[in-house]
């Protein structure tokens, strides 16, 4: 998106919002990250579709990328001398007269890092986008922790000077007795300020390469996002791009004059939303997505586009299913 329309964009959220009680932080009600146990035992059944092999140490549920004792089986090679005699098939020895060992390969980890986008943009929409990635990082962290896949979250934004105590970062953890540790780390984030996407995502360093890095955010960056996301794909991490949009970033209501505000830089404008502001706007808005998804498919990233309306159950069960985001 160009930088104009991205303000733009992040204007009409303001202009939006300005009917709802939305103060620049959650209220209480709105603070809430917990999911309902029936759907985390649905959840449950799925996992994680990770595209390469796991790095992240064994135990886990995925496929290793090493060849190690298992009962997974992978492949037959010709016996060589000091191969251990127990792994000789020796059916295939009856059938070819030559000795194979059968090679199986481990279980491992994933390494799964949540990139939470926590600028002020976010904090916009009927529901919220931040609620709504909260909810959505939550979910995703659930599930890979069920999976025994070592998770964490980074929050992305700089904090303004009276959150500048807000958490940004929940180390790599594992098991499912930690997911409540880090509800309360997600809670106690706050959206807030702006958000430079490509400087953020170059200034990430992953905890080791071949993980999966998950971006949930609105992509409302005027500066960039290209040099970031290229920087990840580079750094051999498996890439997902969950963009989150507002119903009412995507069809604004026609409001005659009015002074918009940015919702990062304060910036004001004014302008006229007639119909004809109003269209022109959606098909920039639609050509953005439609460029930001194209550059995605180019550079191997899974890439999947969703509205805060959009019920929760579906996105994760039916439409990350769908994308091959989850299995």
């Amino acid at each position: 998106m160009s930088a104009p329309i991205a303000r733009f964009a992040r204007r009409i959220w303001r202009r939006a919002a300005a009917s709802s009680p939305v103060t620049g932080r959650p209220s209480s009600a709105e603070n809430t990250v917990a999911l309902d146990e029936e759907f985390l035992r649905r959840l449950e059944r799925l996992s994680l579709l990770v595209r390469r092999p796991a790095a992240g140490g064994t135990g886990g549920e995925h496929r290793g990328a090493a060849r190690a004792p298992s009962t997974d089986f992978a492949d037959y090679r010709e016996y060589q001398p000091g191969d251990d005699f127990r792994r000789i098939d020796w059916n295939a020895y009856g059938r070819l007269g030559s000795l194979y060992v059968k090679l199986t390969e481990a279980r491992e980890q994933v390494v799964v890092d949540v990139l939470l986008d926590a600028s002020a943009s976010m904090n916009c929409g009927a529901p919220s986008k931040f609620l709504y990635g909260r909810q959505l990082t939550a979910a995703l962290a659930y599930l890979a922790l069920a999976r025994y896949d070592r998770v964490g979250v980074t929050v992305l934004g700089a904090p303004l000077e009276e959150d500048a105590a807000s958490p940004r970062r929940f180390a790599p953890a594992r098991g499912r007795r930690r997911f409540h540790d880090l509800l309360r780390f997600l809670e106690a984030v706050t959206p807030a300020g702006g958000l430079h996407l490509d400087s953020a995502l170059a200034e990430y360093r992953p905890e080791r390469r071949r993980g999966q890095a998950i971006l949930i955010s609105d992509m409302l960056a005027p500066d960039g996002y290209q040099d970031g996301l290229e920087r990840l794909v580079r750094s051999g991490l498996d890439v997902v791009l969950l963009h989150l949009l507002s119903p009412q970033e995507l069809q604004p209501a026609p409001g005659g004059d009015l002074e918009l505000v940015d919702a990062e830089t304060g910036e004001l404008v004014e302008a006229t939303l007639t119909e004809h502001t109003i269209r022109t706007y959606r098909e920039r808005l639609d050509r953005w997505c439609a460029e930001v998804e194209a550059f995605c498919a180019r550079r191997g990233i899974r890439y999947v586009r969703a509205t805060t309306d959009t019920p929760f159950d579906t996105l994760l069960i039916d439409t990350l299913r769908r994308r091959l985001i989850l299995h």
